[in-house]
C-alpha cells in the first residue's frame, strides 16, 4: 500500500544502506496509475556527470597546414556593377521639374551648343588661315627667293599657330562635355581650365594694325605674293571672304565669348552647379575684353573699313586700309541734285558708290587732302573743289544737310591741321624730322616700361603660382618620404615632380633679378642682359616636358594602387578647388609669354639703340625653344592617342583631354 512504501523511502534514506535503494520486485508492485507524463529517458540520454579537467595534459600545438581548405563558394552569379552614386541620388529623389525648369534647361543646352559651333567654326577658320597662308610662306623662307621675310611673316600673320593650338585643345575638351551633358552640365570649368592663352590676345590685337599695313605693303612691292593672295581672296577656300577678314577674327573672338557665355549664364540658377564656375570664367574673360576693346580702337577702325571693303565692287586698289585712315560716317548724297550717290566719309577721302542690291559699286573718290569746302555759293549745295574736280552734293531733308556740313567741315579742318603738321616737321614718320623720332622714342620708352613692369608682374605670379603647387601638394609628398608612413616611394616622387624644385629656384633668383633692373630702369632700360645672365631656367624646360607623360602616368598609377596617397591628393584637391595634374602642366605655357614680351620690347626698341639686337637673338632663342617644346607635346600627344592606356587612375578618363596641350 503507499503508505508503507512512504515510510520505508523516508528509513532508507535516514540509514544510508544501499540495500534499501533496491526496488521491490516487480510482482510485488502495483501498477502504476496512468499519467500522461512522457516516460523518462534512456540511461544513455541521461547528461554525463561533470568532468575533472584540471589533471588533463595541455592539448598539442595546432598544425594550420593540416586543416583542409574551405569548400569553395557556389557558382553565384557576380554582383551588377555599382551604380553612379550621384545619379542614383538623382533618381530616388522625387522629381520636382516644373515645365518651366525643363524648358530652361533646353535653353541652357542650346547655348552651350552654340558655344560648340562657334567654336568649331573659329578653328576652321584659324586653320584655313595656317594652312593657306603661313604654312606655305613659312616653307619658302628657305628659299633663294622666297615670297616673304620670316620677320614680315610674324608681323602680319602674330601668334595666330600659337592662338590655333590652343583652342583645338579648348574645341576637344568642349566636344567632349557636350557628350556628356546630361551627366555634367556645365561649361564653367572647361573654360576656366582652357582660357590661360586668351592673354596671348593682346599681343594680337596690339600688332593687328602693323599686320595690315605690312600686308598691304607686301602686296604693293611683291609681285608673287600679291598673285598668292589674289588667287584666295574672295574664294570657296576662303568662304568668299579676303585675308583680311580672316585676320580681323581672334580680334572678334574674345567679346564673343563674354556674349555666349553671359547668355549662359541667363539661363542658369543660382544653385546651378556650374553657376559659380561660369561667373568666374565670365568675370576673367570680360576683364581681358575689357582690356581689347580699351586698346582696340585701331582694330575696330580697320574692322569696319574691310566690312566697306568687302561690299565694294570695281574697287582699283587691293584695300582699303592705308596707315592713319579712319572712317568717320557712311550715308547718302544726291550728286546734282539728280543722281543718288552712297558715300563713305573717311579722314583723307570721300569715297563714292553707286547703290545695288547687296553691294556698292565705286565710282570714285575725292582727296580732301588739298580739297576746299564751299557752302556759301549755292545756298542748300555742298561744293567741293578737289584735284578730281569739282562736286555739288545735296541732301534729302535739311537734317541731314546740317549734318553733313558739320562732318565736312570737321574733317576738312583736321585735314588742314594735319597737312600743317606734316609740312612744318610734324607726326609724319615718313618725313623722317627729329622731332617726330623723339616723340617716337619717348612714347615707345613709355611703353617699353609698361611692358618690362607687366613682365615682372607676371613672372611674380607665376612664382607665386609654383610655389602654390609647391607647398601644397609636393611639399606633404616630401615630407612623408622622412617618415614611417610615406605616401609613395621616392622614385615615385621624382618622376612625379621631375625638375620642379629646380624650376622653382631658378624663377625665384630670376624675380628678383627684374625687380632690380626694373628699380633702375631709368638709368638701364634694358632685359636682355638679365635673361641671358639669370635665364637658367629655359634648359630646365627641355627636362620637363620631356618628362611630363611619364610624371603624369605615375601621379595615376599611385591613385590607382595607394590609398593613402589617392586620399591625400582627393582630399587637398576637394578643399583648394585645384586639380593635381592640371597644375603639373602650369610650367608647359610659360616659354611661349617670354616670347611674346620680348617681342614686343623689341618692337618698341629702335634699330642700334638699347639691346635691340640682342633682344632679336633671345626672341629668336625663344621662338626656337617654343618650336621644340610644342615638338615634344605634339609627340607626347600621338604616343598617347596611340597606346589608349586603360586604367589610369579615377580622374584620367574624365580628365585626360584637359592635360593635352
Amino acid at each position: 500500500s503507499p503508505a508503507p512504501s512512504s515510510d520505508r523511502r523516508k528509513g532508507s534514506l535516514s540509514s544510508g544502506s544501499a540495500t534499501n535503494l533496491l526496488p521491490p520486485p516487480p510482482s510485488s508492485l502495483p501498477p502504476p496509475p496512468p499519467s500522461d507524463l512522457p516516460p523518462p529517458p534512456p540511461d544513455s540520454m541521461l547528461p554525463p556527470p561533470p568532468l575533472d579537467v584540471s589533471n588533463l595534459p595541455p592539448p598539442p600545438p595546432l598544425d594550420a597546414s593540416s586543416i583542409p581548405p574551405p569548400p569553395p563558394p557556389a557558382n553565384l552569379p557576380p554582383p551588377p556593377p555599382l551604380a553612379n552614386f550621384s545619379a542614383f541620388s538623382a533618381a530616388m529623389e522625387p522629381s520636382n521639374k516644373t515645365p518651366e525648369g525643363l524648358a530652361k534647361e533646353q535653353k541652357r543646352r542650346e547655348r552651350a551648343e552654340e558655344v560648340l559651333t562657334t567654336e568649331r567654326t573659329y578653328v576652321k577658320q584659324l586653320s584655313t588661315v595656317v594652312e593657306l597662308f603661313v604654312d606655305p610662306l613659312k616653307k619658302r623662307v628657305s628659299e633663294k627667293a622666297p615670297l616673304l621675310s620670316g620677320e614680315d611673316i610674324f608681323s602680319i600673320f602674330s601668334n595666330i599657330e600659337v592662338l590655333l593650338t590652343c583652342h583645338r585643345k579648348l574645341l576637344e575638351a568642349l566636344q567632349e562635355r557636350m557628350t556628356n551633358w546630361d551627366s555634367t552640365p556645365q561649361l564653367g570649368d572647361i573654360f576656366l581650365k582652357n582660357t590661360s592663352f586668351i592673354k596671348l590676345y593682346k599681343y594680337y590685337v596690339n600688332n593687328f594694325d602693323k599686320s595690315i599695313v605690312t600686308l598691304k605693303s607686301a602686296r604693293e612691292k611683291n609681285a608673287a605674293f600679291k598673285k598668292m593672295i589674289s588667287e584666295l581672296d574672295y574664294t570657296p577656300q576662303l568662304s568668299g571672304l579676303s585675308v583680311e577678314s580672316f585676320l580681323i577674327l581672334p580680334v572678334q573672338r574674345i567679346p564673343r565669348y563674354v556674349l555666349l557665355l553671359q547668355e549662359l549664364l541667363r539661363y542658369t540658377d543660382n544653385n546651378h552647379p556650374d553657376f559659380n564656375g561660369l561667373c568666374e570664367a565670365l568675370s576673367f574673360i570680360k576683364e581681358l575684353a575689357d582690356y581689347i576693346n580699351s586698346n582696340k580702337s585701331d582694330a575696330e577702325n580697320i574692322n569696319r573699313i574691310l566690312a566697306i571693303q568687302d561690299i565694294l565692287t570695281d574697287y582699283p586698289e587691293p584695300t582699303l586700309v592705308v596707315p592713319r585712315r579712319r572712317f568717320i560716317d557712311e550715308g547718302v548724297l544726291l550728286k546734282d541734285k539728280k543722281t543718288k550717290m552712297h558715300v563713305f566719309l573717311f579722314t583723307d577721302i570721300l569715297l563714292l558708290t553707286k547703290p545695288e542690291k547687296k553691294t556698292k559699286k565705286y565710282k570714285g573718290f575725292i582727296g580732301l587732302q588739298t580739297a576746299s569746302l564751299n557752302t556759301k555759293d549755292e545756298p542748300g549745295v555742298i561744293k567741293i573743289i578737289a584735284t578730281q574736280g569739282t562736286f555739288r552734293f545735296s541732301c534729302e531733308t535739311p537734317k541731314d544737310t546740317e549734318h553733313w556740313l558739320r562732318l565736312l567741315t570737321d574733317t576738312f579742318e583736321q585735314c588742314k591741321q594735319a597737312m600743317l603738321s606734316i609740312a612744318f616737321g610734324g607726326a609724319d614718320s615718313s618725313e623722317g624730322s627729329e622731332k617726330y623720332r623723339q616723340l617716337q622714342d619717348a612714347d615707345n620708352a613709355k611703353k617699353k616700361l609698361e611692358t618690362a613692369s607687366q613682365l615682372v608682374t607676371e613672372e611674380e605670379d607665376y612664382v607665386k603660382e609654383l610655389e602654390y603647387i609647391d607647398q601644397t601638394f609636393l611639399a606633404p609628398l616630401r615630407r612623408s618620404l622622412d617618415g614611417n608612413n610615406p605616401l609613395l616611394s621616392r622614385s615615385e616622387y621624382l618622376d612625379i615632380s621631375t625638375n620642379f624644385c629646380d624650376l622653382l629656384r631658378c624663377h625665384q633668383e630670376f624675380l628678383r633679378s627684374l625687380k632690380d633692373r626694373l628699380n633702375e630702369w631709368e638709368i638701364n632700360p634694358k632685359l636682355s642682359d638679365v635673361f641671358n645672365e639669370k635665364g637658367k631656367f629655359l634648359k630646365l624646360y627641355n627636362m620637363y616636358v620631356r618628362e611630363h607623360d611619364k610624371s603624369l602616368a605615375t601621379v595615376d598609377s599611385c591613385l590607382d594602387r595607394n590609398p593613402l596617397f589617392a586620399m591625400l591628393i582627393r582630399e587637398v584637391e576637394k578643399n583648394e578647388k585645384a586639380e593635381f595634374k592640371m597644375l603639373l602642366t602650369t610650367p608647359l605655357r610659360r616659354i611661349s609669354q617670354y616670347m611674346l614680351a620680348l617681342q614686343q620690347i623689341k618692337h618698341l626698341t629702335r634699330p642700334k639703340h638699347d639691346d635691340h639686337e640682342a633682344l632679336g637673338e633671345l626672341v629668336h632663342m625663344f621662338e626656337e625653344q617654343t618650336k621644340a617644346l610644342n615638338q615634344g607635346l605634339q609627340e607626347s600627344l600621338h604616343k598617347k592617342v596611340a597606346s589608349k592606356p586603360n586604367g589610369l587612375g579615377k580622374f584620367s578618363k574624365e580628365k585626360r583631354q584637359s592635360y593635352k596641350m
